[in-house]
């Protein structure tokens, strides 16, 4: 499993705390253009090994993320290029689940 999906899926078993979503932009930071866009694309795939972490999960939690540095004011060009790249990558799974396309919804607002 990726770091970032580790990563991810740990700091989002309490919610998305500031310090979660600072450390995860932080890495992503780190990556080359292609390394974010696996890591984006790596959302979508399903982990056999942990039942609860489906795709659809998993995007949840990475837009919980966005969304929570959206609300803080920080990084704001960065998340908006993430999310262009979260939709181009996944938009036909966010369209299809009602419960992400309120949450993109909540992050047009909040930005």
């Amino acid at each position: 499993m990726p770091f970032f999906l580790f990563d991810l899926d740990r700091a989002t078993s309490g919610g998305a705390g500031e310090g979660d979503a600072s450390a995860i932009i932080d890495y992503m930071k780190g990556l080359s253009p292609s390394g974010v866009e696996l890591e984006i694309l790596s959302l979508g795939n399903f982990d056999f090994k942990n039942p609860e972490s489906t795709p659809t999960n998993k995007i949840d939690k990475f837009l919980n993320h966005l969304l929570s540095r959206i609300k803080a004011k920080k990084d704001c060009d960065y998340v908006h290029a993430l999310l262009n790249c979260c939709l181009r990558l996944h938009y036909d799974l966010l369209m299809s689940e009602n419960d992400l396309i309120s949450k993109l919804q909540v992050l047009n607002e909040a930005s």
